[in-house]
């Protein structure tokens, strides 16, 4: 893969941290034939020891992802989509600009990755990543995967592993400069063998820089209406461990501490309601929105079971944890199930 760095991710679905490329091909080759294999489509340059998760707002940006899939959820239903036509549209723009990417067929669908200078270092990475994507999209007039828009913690399949998905059944296999335009038929026919292509199109680094702002500039996601019952907000956190509501005493809480919060709540039992009626008493208008609206962080989350609650050493690192080194908070006079996972 193109300028993997490690410690990183690699994920069957679930994540575990390699130290080294030999640990990351020993992991790809002992579940290859079992499951299906990602890693992170960003390095990033800060981890969390002793188990060096990474830092998500670390992330290098460094390259653009765009999920071409063959569907995606508008509400309850499913739309169809040209991920073959919109895939091609993506690789000719860049053909045409003599831009550096790589396009892949992932077992079902395709997905292109845009390199960009790694000199650049974008001061908004998430909004940055976002408006690039939907920029290129609106200018395309495509739609791609919207759960990737400004994801820089998003996972993607690692080339060459098997797709066990019973509609796919094929390898993840980059497209070169003969089998790009063979057409759809072809493709799926050529990737049910293992063959290990590689073609990076273009020369030249795409400039990011005027993507680079404080908000997104697209809209990535339909309004929703949430309902929020007045009634349950009065003493709905009172049970909640320290580090917990010393989060949610901030306004403006960032993007990961979110995530503590949220995780924390729903491996305590709360409903998706609870949470959200919880982040609206506590952030301000404009974050609870963010993140409930534009990203849409709890609804995440809660569908998600294998994100767990981190270590006390990932609370401790957002100033949230008060405890000395080794000690834990009283479970039961909290009613913390934080610390039962075992690491």
């Amino acid at each position: 893969m193109y300028k993997i760095k490690f410690p990183r991710e690699v994920c069957n679905p679930r994540r575990h941290t390699v130290a080294s490329e030999d640990e990351f091909l020993d992991f790809v080759n002992s579940n290859i034939s079992c499951t299906d294999i990602f890693t992170n489509v960003y390095n990033f340059s800060e981890f969390i020891p002793p188990f060096m998760y990474p830092v998500y707002d670390s992330a290098i940006i460094d390259r653009i992802y765009f999920d071409c899939d063959q569907k995606v959820r508008e509400g309850s239903t499913y739309v169809m989509l040209p991920a073959y036509e919109n895939m091609l549209k993506i690789h000719e723009w860049c053909v045409s600009r003599d831009i550096m990417h790589i396009a892949r067929c992932t077992g079902t669908a395709y997905d292109v990755v845009i390199f960009t200078d790694p000199e650049f270092k974008p001061k908004n990475k998430k909004e940055c990543v976002a408006n690039a994507q939907m920029w290129l999209s609106k200018h395309l007039g495509i739609t791609i995967d919207p759960q990737i828009i400004g994801d820089i913690a998003r996972i993607h399949r690692v080339d060459n592993t098997f797709n066990h998905k019973d509609t796919a059944k094929r390898f993840v296999t980059q497209l070169d400069k003969n089998l790009i335009y063979a057409g759809e038929k072809k493709i799926f026919e050529e990737v049910k063998k293992q063959t290990f292509r590689q073609e990076i199109f273009g020369d030249k680094y795409w400039d990011i820089s005027q993507f680079d702002t404080p908000e997104k500039m697209y809209s990535s996601a339909p309004t929703i209406n949430i309902e929020i019952d007045e009634s349950e907000l009065s003493d709905i956190a009172d049970n909640l461990p320290p580090c917990i509501k010393k989060l949610l005493s901030i306004e403006s809480l960032g993007f990961q501490e979110r995530r503590l919060v949220i995780l924390a709540l729903r491996d305590n039992c709360y409903t998706l309601q609870e949470t959200i009626n919880i982040l609206k008493n506590h952030l301000s208008k404009n974050k609870f929105l963010h993140c409930t609206r534009d990203e849409r962080q709890p609804q995440y989350l809660y569908k998600k079971g294998k994100y767990l609650f981190p270590h006390k050493s990932e609370i401790a690192d957002v100033g949230a944890c008060d405890l000395p080194e080794g000690e834990y908070c009283n479970m039961a006079e909290h009613g913390c199930l934080l610390y039962r996972r075992d690491r």
